[in-house]
This record gives structure tokens, sequence and C-alpha cells, in this order.
């Protein structure tokens, strides 16, 4: 559903359940995570209950038309990695399997086929069912403004020698609508979920001034979807 920000207030504050804002990385990371060991294999986990709870309406889950077209940016290149990651571990393990049977020895495993797994296709379609469900929001102009003027301050996740004003938009637009339902007497948990603790901060220590933007508007800061649902079940 794409929508303006007073009209996914509105319906957010209708559904009255809890809210998830994804950052593009996040939805990335579904794809990522047999190929990048800083990632938990619980994102995976995590992304599927997702998917569940949106389908139950026990969620709200938000983004933004800046993610989805970031998502569609990087989508090709993520996918030619994970091809790429999966034709070298089918070639490594075919190596290793030879030279076991070459000299008889046994084994209890085989992965000779793994490079026909749907893995890759499994993965997109669970990231993309994620996007489907979501609110996006429309650019809204006061954002916009906001999200420059962090961005000429340096205010996270901005940084000197680093505008990152995409984020910055991205996190403007996050705020607003937790700001107008918080003024709405909206109780229900938000989360924010990003894995780009460089310009966010550790999810010990958000960067200021994250740090007291979410603390005002009660938003709680994870890196996997899996940390995500704990937070609001």
């Amino acid at each position: 559903m794409i929508a303006d920000v007073s009209t996914i207030v509105a319906s957010i504050q209708l559904r009255n359940v809890p809210v998830l804002f994804i950052d593009t990385c996040a939805i990335l990371d579904i794809l990522r995570v047999p190929m990048r060991q800083n990632i938990n294999f619980s994102h995976l986990e995590g992304a599927k209950e997702i998917v569940d709870k949106q389908k139950q309406s026990k969620i709200s889950t938000v983004i933004t038309t800046t993610i989805e077209t970031e998502y569609n940016e990087h989508l090709h290149n993520t996918e030619i990695e994970l091809a790429r990651h999966i034709s070298d571990l089918a070639s490594n393990n075919e190596r290793l399997i030879n030279s076991i049977e070459s000299i008889g020895l046994s084994y209890e495993f085989n992965v000779k086929n793994i490079y026909k797994t749907e893995l890759p296709t499994k993965l997109k379609e669970m990231a993309e069912e994620i996007i489907a469900n979501s609110y996006i929001i429309e650019k809204d102009d006061e954002c916009i403004k906001k999200a420059f003027a962090r961005v000429e301050t340096y205010a996270a996740p901005s940084r000197r020698g680093k505008s990152e004003s995409k984020d910055c938009v991205i996190i403007e637009h996050f705020l607003k609508i937790a700001s107008e339902l918080r003024q709405l007497g909206f109780q229900k948990k938000f989360v924010f979920i990003t894995s780009n603790s460089s310009d966010y901060g550790k999810v010990s220590k958000l960067n200021p001034p994250l740090d007291t933007e979410f603390q005002n508007l009660l938003i709680a800061y994870c890196n996997t979807f899996k940390w995500a649902i704990s937070q609001i079940s």
C-alpha cells in the first residue's frame, strides 16, 4: 500500500498493532544470510515470522518509496553474489567429495547438487513478500526538508564526510509516522530494524541525535528480524 503520511497514520491507528520500521539493508540481508558471516541465521527465522504476522494482521510494517527503490537497485548484484557463492561452494564441495572417494573413505553427506537449490528464489520471494505487505510512505515535503537539514548539521545517520542523504530521508519519514501516532495516543510498540550500524550506531548505543529521538518516541532499535519480533511479542 503506497500512501501519504496521513493516510498511513490513520490506517495504522485503526489496526492498533505493533509497528516495524524496516530499512533497506534488513530486507536485502534476507538474501545475504547464506554468504555473510556477520548475519545471524535467526534473521531468516524472524523474516518468516514477519511474513506470517503480516498475513495475520498482527503487525504493521512500514517502508518508504526510497527503500523500495534502493532494494530494486541492489537486488541484481545481490543475486549475482549469492549465485556465485553457491556455485563456488558446490565446486569446492565436489572436489572434497571426489578426493574422499578417490582414496576409498566413506562420508555421510551429499552436497553435489547444491547448485540446484531453490534457496535464492525462496529468499527473494520472502523479501518481496515483506515489501508487498508493507505500508510504503510517499515522499513528504516536510520530511525532505528535515532530511537536508540533518545532512547540513551532520546529524545521524549523516556524518562528516558521508552525507547519507537517502538514509536521512528514510529516517525522517519514519520519525514523522511515529510522532504523529504518539500524538494521537497510539501506545503499541515501535521497532526500527537495520544492520547499518556504521550510520545509525550500535544497537547498544544509537548515534546522536537518534538516541534522543528514538527514546522520546519509544522506538526500539534492532539489527535482525528475530530480535525485532522478540521486541513486539
